[in-house]
């Protein structure tokens, strides 16, 4: 008994310890990071989303699930709860951003973490949908001379990765303050109708440049999902099927 009431809790340790993914539905996933929120101190990453220091080619890496609440300037490396370059300018100050309600998720590279591995990571389910479409907001939040070619990606199982090679194919971050926005319009079809599949914004290589690195962030992510055609087949024969039944119980109460 001891020992059964052991394995319990080491399941339910493991299960409260694991970062729920997203099941999408039909329609539009967005996820604007405002859950954050703007109080100091740790908080928990939106369900499915987490940050890894030390992702490369092949491997997610090691997966953080909260971060902390910091403003552009501070100098701390690793991810941070910043505020979204929405509605501010390059020049508000530390008091404006910290009361500021819309939030993003930020990192910091520096020489011993994230230059390169640093990656945004969002898990989520697709059984039964296609993924049309991906689109973000790339925030550059504090700009330096150094730069950081990010890719955008999706994988199956979080070991063979494929870049999105539509508009754009890699996003850098650069000398200028604010944000670009990012659409992808076509996605490898490896990441439909799975049962655990990635997106992750990921720093391949190494910075380029010298001195300090830019903060950079993620804001207003959307992901657009369909039935799949054989999904919109059973839908469509159940539909039929219903209304031939309707129509037959009508015939026969006359």
């Amino acid at each position: 008994m001891k020992k059964l009431l052991t394995i319990i809790g080491l399941a339910a340790f493991t299960l409260a310890g694991a970062h729920a993914q997203v099941l999408l539905t039909n329609g539009t996933y967005s996820e604007g990071f405002n859950s954050l929120g703007n109080a100091t101190g740790s908080t928990s990453l939106p369900s499915g989303w987490s940050i890894s220091n030390n992702a490369t080619t092949s491997s997610l890496g090691t997966l953080l699930t909260t971060t902390n609440q910091n403003t552009w300037a501070n100098t701390a490396s690793g991810s941070r709860n910043v505020a979204s370059t929405t509605g501010l300018t390059s020049s508000s100050t530390a008091t404006v951003q910290n009361a500021a309600s819309n939030r993003a998720l930020g990192y910091r590279q520096s020489g011993s973490i994230g230059d390169p591995g640093a990656a945004f990571v969002f898990n989520f389910n697709s059984t039964g949908l296609t993924i049309s479409t991906i689109s973000f907001d790339f925030l550059t939040v504090f700009p330096k001379v150094r730069t950081t070619t990010w890719l955008a990606q999706v994988s199956i199982n979080g070991t063979a990765w494929i870049s999105l090679t539509t508009s754009p194919v890699t996003i850098t971050d650069s000398a200028s303050w604010g944000s670009t926005s990012v659409s992808i319009s076509t996605v490898p079809t490896l990441v439909d109708n799975i049962s655990s599949g990635y997106f992750r914004l990921f720093a391949s290589g190494a910075s380029s440049g010298s001195g300090k690195r830019d903060t950079i962030a993620i804001d207003n992510f959307s992901l657009t999902a369909v039935p799949e055609s054989s999904t919109w087949a059973l839908i469509g024969l159940g539909s039929a099927f219903a209304l031939w039944n309707i129509r037959r119980r009508r015939a026969i109460n006359g």
